[in-house]
């Protein structure tokens, strides 16, 4: 997509940034436990899938720092801490950016969008979902088991291990 942007074919990008993202929205989706609206014949655009993920990602890493904060485990929620805050900040970006996609892939007499401006809409997205992947490992983050109670919020390597398990409250 990057390269179709590059070459001036900002619509073929649109479009290939668009089909992308349904992609990884349903794959955070399913990674993340996220609630999506049932569709009987099981199709989801962007609109379905991408908050979604984004508000379940949100709600799990807003989990992990309360459970952080009640075993006062300073490292763990300086971790956790740090992700919401790039998180917030990737998503903001993105959000900004994001308008641009339908005028792009569909015709519009006033949408006019130039190279610059799609690889800025491309490099958005492309910082938001970077955050749902571990750095080190590279494999999607997902909530851990993938059915019942939720524990962890994980990667494969372990480098992200977000548990969120409070500690009990002791009886006075």
């Amino acid at each position: 997509m990057r390269e179709k942007a590059r070459n001036d074919d900002v619509a073929g990008a649109a479009g290939a940034l668009r089909r992308s993202l349904e992609h990884l929205s349903a794959e955070a989706c399913q990674a993340l436990r996220a609630k999506v609206e049932f569709s009987v014949d099981g199709h989801h655009d962007l609109g379905d899938l991408l908050d979604p993920a984004i508000g379940q990602m949100k709600s799990l890493l807003k989990d992990a720092r309360l459970a952080a904060e009640s075993w006062s485990d300073t490292e763990r929620l300086a971790a956790v801490k740090a992700s919401e805050t790039a998180f917030a900040q990737a998503v903001t970006d993105a959000k900004v950016e994001q308008w641009q996609i339908n005028p792009a892939v569909h015709y519009n007499a006033w949408a006019d969008l130039q190279k610059a401006e799609m690889i800025a809409v491309i490099d958005a997205f492309q910082a938001l979902f970077v955050l749902f992947n571990c750095d080190q490992c590279g494999v999607l983050i997902e909530v851990s088991p993938g059915r019942g109670r939720r524990e962890y919020l994980q990667c494969m390597c372990g480098k992200v291990k977000f548990a969120f398990m409070s500690k009990p409250k002791v009886a006075a």
